[in-house]
């Protein structure tokens, strides 16, 4: 087992990937598989070995081909940030195992500017509930689920090399540079070093080279002291960052999204590109019978916008229009799909997790130790498009209608003709008519921009150490019981069922509770 903080691990991983110029593409795999590991740590302690994990389950969050994902990975391995072991085709899935820059002591997470070396003959704790070979199934088609298999130490007899055509083995992991060499990355996005560089790193997006600036700042107090007999401490930690692509070898007519073979989509990078960002249009409110001059033709008053490829109705939603082209005046439209002319689209937030922070509580007295684990984010965004969140989004006619999504525009009495809107102050637009232009209505809006923040109590630990007169008897050193909670409680304004973590409306993060005692001979 290590003890891993994840807060530090994602600092310190977007300062290692800045002063390395990691490729973008390896700073995707990693960021994933970080997320892997932290849905299944149990507080601070994550398992240090191998993950089984089907290769179209990652493709399925990288806007890339499997070579990308093939290179990203073989970046890592030379980064000294992963291990590797191909699987055996249609039988096992690869696994990796991540390389943390947190010490696995036993003591807790102590922050390194590079990451620690696991060697393959690591004797690392490994109990039964926390095996270092995990499967992840590949039948679930949004999350893999994790069966546990025997615990074992070394690389299983059936995989034999790593990503560089060489039995796993990392004591000899090279690190360019070491603890008194690096530099702080500031708000100014300055070194401190006298290089005319700034904090930009290359990198490579889908094969093209991409120069990224990134800059933020981080803040870290902790306190410990005692008040008679109750010894107290306290943490907390706040940090920042934010990401822009200054030059981009790629793209020049500034392309906003491309399409796929499989007919995904997916967002270009371009420069001036802040990374994370989320364009839209501007909600307007709904069509109201007032903008017809008639209901028989539906035909738009002067001054009231249109929208390319669509016929209004009343309950539809209305946009703003914030530019003209030459598909026509006071018509939506999503332009040239260019940065210079994206129609009537716009930047609406960004979904780069913000202000991240960590607050870690804890107490002792007489044999007692309390120990209480918080984390957050300040500010994000995210464009969530689900049943959950929409009334009857994937089928309006076979799926249920979710809680708290009943306030969808309704008429007085559209049989009759009669479309005046029965509750003007809808939160959605209509269902009627076969719930008519539902592609226009939930498009990427500022209206129904979700708000990411959270806060989560991650862990709560109580623990009694029995006193030395008592044990001696049993022959034994120490005698400690424990009851923790995991996941104990999570605020956020996101619909019920999503997690705030992954954004993913999959297996929620589990409440556990577990007990038990910890023998010392």
């Amino acid at each position: 087992m290590c003890n891993v903080n994840y807060l530090i691990e994602i600092r310190r991983f977007n300062t290692f990937a800045a002063r390395t110029r990691l490729p973008a593409s390896a700073q995707l795999l990693w960021y994933k598989l970080i997320e892997i590991m932290n849905q299944h740590a149990r507080g601070g302690d994550w398992c240090d070995g191998f993950l089984r994990i089907d290769n179209p389950y990652l493709l399925a969050y990288f806007p890339m081909s499997a070579t990308a994902l093939a290179d990203a990975r073989r970046t890592l391995c030379e980064s000294g940030l992963l291990e590797y072991i191909p699987g055996e085709k249609k039988r096992t899935p690869p696994a990796y195992r991540l390389h943390y820059f947190s010490v696995c002591d036993g003591k807790g997470a102590v922050e390194r500017d590079y990451p620690r070396e696991i060697g393959a003959d690591s004797t690392a704790d490994c109990p039964a509930d926390c095996p270092e070979i995990r499967d992840y199934s590949r039948n679930h088609p949004n999350y893999p689920s994790v069966y546990p298999s025997d615990c074992t130490t070394v690389c299983p007899t059936d995989c034999t090399t790593d990503c560089h055509g060489n039995t796993p083995d990392f004591h000899d992991t090279n690190i360019n540079y070491t603890e008194t060499e690096t530099e702080t990355v500031n708000p100014t996005g300055k070194t401190n070093d006298d290089e005319t560089e700034t904090s930009a790193f290359s990198a490579g997006y889908a094969g093209a080279g991409a120069h990224e600036y990134a800059y933020g700042w981080e803040l870290s107090v902790n306190w410990r002291d005692q008040i008679g007999k109750v010894g107290y401490r306290v943490g907390f930690n706040l940090s920042d960052s934010q990401s822009k692509i200054v030059k981009y070898n790629s793209n020049e007519s500034g392309i906003l999204t491309s399409t796929l073979s499989n007919g995904s989509t997916f967002w270009n990078y371009y420069e001036g590109k802040d990374l994370g960002e989320i364009w839209g249009y501007e909600y307007d409110g709904f069509y109201t019978v007032d903008d017809f001059t008639d209901t028989s033709s539906w035909k738009l008053k002067e001054g009231v916008p249109s929208i390319d490829g669509y016929n209004p109705r009343p309950g539809d939603v209305k946009f703003k229009n914030l530019m003209d082209d030459d598909r026509g005046t006071n018509m939506i439209s999503g332009g040239d799909n260019t940065v210079s002319n994206p129609g009537d689209r716009k930047v609406i937030g960004n979904n780069t997790p913000r202000y991240l922070y960590g607050i870690t509580l804890g107490a002792n007295f007489k044999g007692f130790d309390l120990n209480v684990f918080m984390q957050g984010t300040g500010k994000r965004d995210a464009w969530i498009a689900n049943n959950l969140k929409f009334p009857l989004y994937s089928d309006f006619k076979f799926i249920a209608l979710y809680k708290d999504l009943g306030n969808y525009w309704k008429p007085v009495d559209a049989a009759n003709g009669d479309y005046t809107a029965a509750n003007p102050n809808a939160e959605f637009p209509r269902i009627y008519g076969n719930y008519g232009n539902q592609g226009s209505n939930y498009r990427q809006s500022d209206k129904y921009l979700s708000d990411a923040s959270y806060f989560r109590i991650k862990n709560v630990t109580l623990s009694y150490t029995f006193p030395k007169a008592w044990i001696t008897k049993a022959s034994l050193s120490q005698l400690k019981a424990f009851v923790s909670i995991e996941n104990l409680a999570t605020f956020s304004s996101l619909p019920k069922g999503i997690d705030p973590e992954t954004l993913s409306w999959n297996y929620p993060a589990f409440r556990t509770v577990s007990f038990g005692l910890n023998v010392t001979l």
